[in-house]
């Protein structure tokens, strides 16, 4: 009989696009049910939904504060309306693996007790996603890293998103996390197009619309190349919804280009992204890091652009830049500064934009979600083949976590 899998996620499940990856490789290991917020996705035995009105820890902001700094940071957690609602609907037992993602429910994982084990799958650094705030830092840096300390710790297993995030894991808390990165789906029905010799060379780039991007800067960079040699490039930017100001801001600096060089434009869904960027020539994106996650990120833009077949211009975050060097998918700027990326846009040549597409293509399988994601697909085959009295570290107590 196969196993029952807990696919575990306080996200949106059926817009998660990593645990939407998940459940599709999972359905092939047992059956597979999924609790977290807003509706079921497709395909799902079955389905605990949390109500979004369970959805803020800080329902009562003086005695959060109070709990954090007295470090009664089990009453804290375990008194979420979140926690109490998924303990309250699932029984301990319930399921036979727990697949848990994110360190905010490894406590719950643990605690509901699979029978055979439960993996852990860290989408962020989860003690430094916010250290550029100092509230953060006060306020929520302790309550993360006591759920990693004493709860991911003890997973049967654990994957994580880049390099960079897997030696931190493993050098802070000892923890030997496997990498899945975002990934996109492999595309074989998209090919290379060639660059068109004398045109501007078409950039794209898609995404949030976040101030901490400085997107401003792409912009900028851009405008830049266009004032030193008109019809160089255009840049089409696929921009998320996000801070009205900001938006403005934005506006503004894509006016004051020349000729028009900046447009942007309103998003694609998930599905269209891909073939849409297909029709341009280089992928454009770099994201000054103001924290660890941000340096060491390997965004899943990167894998789009890999699948679309293009050629591409990035800053020198550490983990994408490793990644297009390895693979000779592009140009590495020398710092996120205008200058830097302008210059990086200079040194684009037509040949050179071609073998960075055919590198792409070349590439496509090898990073694509298929392939990445074979480290799920590993350790829940792994828990899946024990024997029903081979409980391993997440299922022998839940415990009472009360350690900081």
């Amino acid at each position: 009989m196969s196993p029952s899998i807990l696919v575990l996620s306080l996200s949106p499940i059926e817009r998660d696009p990593r645990v939407l990856r998940q459940i599709a490789l999972l359905k092939g290991l047992g059956e597979v049910h999924t609790a977290g917020y807003g509706a079921a996705p497709d395909g799902v035995a079955s389905h605990l939904q949390i109500p979004d009105s369970l959805g803020a820890w800080r329902h009562n902001y003086r005695l959060y504060y109070a709990l954090v700094l007295s470090r009664r940071l089990h009453q804290l957690y375990f008194g979420a309306p979140w926690v109490k609602f998924l303990l309250a609907n699932i029984a301990p037992g319930e399921y036979d693996i727990i697949v848990a993602n994110d360190a905010n429910v490894a406590p719950v994982a643990l605690s509901l007790q699979p029978r055979l084990g439960w993996h852990s799958d860290l989408h962020e650094y989860a003690t430094r996603q916010g250290e550029d705030s100092r509230t953060w830092r006060r306020f929520t840096r302790p309550i993360n890293r006591w759920m990693v300390r004493n709860y991911v710790t003890r997973a049967d297993s654990a994957t994580t998103v880049s390099q960079g995030l897997a030696e931190a894991y493993r050098e802070e808390f000892g923890i030997d996390a496997r990498i899945v990165p975002n990934a996109a789906p492999y595309r074989p029905d998209i090919s290379t197009h060639p660059t068109v010799p004398g045109q501007p060379l078409r950039l794209v780039y898609s995404g949030a619309m976040a101030p901490s991007r400085k997107l401003e800067r792409m912009i900028d960079a851009v405008a830049l190349v266009e004032r030193r040699a008109r019809g160089s490039v255009v840049l089409d930017m696929f921009l998320m919804p996000g801070d009205a100001k900001y938006r403005l801001l934005l506006e503004e600096r894509a006016t004051a280009a020349p000729g028009g060089a900046v447009r942007l434009r309103e998003p694609v869904s998930f599905r269209e992204l891909v073939p849409a960027m297909a029709e341009f020539d280089v992928g454009f994106y770099a994201c000054p890091p103001s924290n660890f996650n941000q340096e060491r990120a390997l965004p899943n833009k990167l894998f789009e652009f890999v699948q679309a077949r293009l050629a591409i211009v990035s800053g020198p975050s550490v983990d994408m830049a490793r990644c297009i060097e390895e693979n000779s998918l592009g140009v590495v700027a020398r710092g996120f500064d205008v200058e830097d990326l302008a210059a990086a846009l200079e040194s684009l040549t037509v040949e050179a934009v071609d073998e960075y597409k055919s590198a792409a293509d070349v590439a496509a399988e090898v990073l694509s979600s298929e392939r990445s994601s074979a480290p799920w697909h590993d350790a829940v085959l792994r828990l899946a083949q024990r024997d029903g009295g081979a409980t391993g570290r997440a299922g022998n107590s839940a415990g009472d976590g009360s350690q900081v």
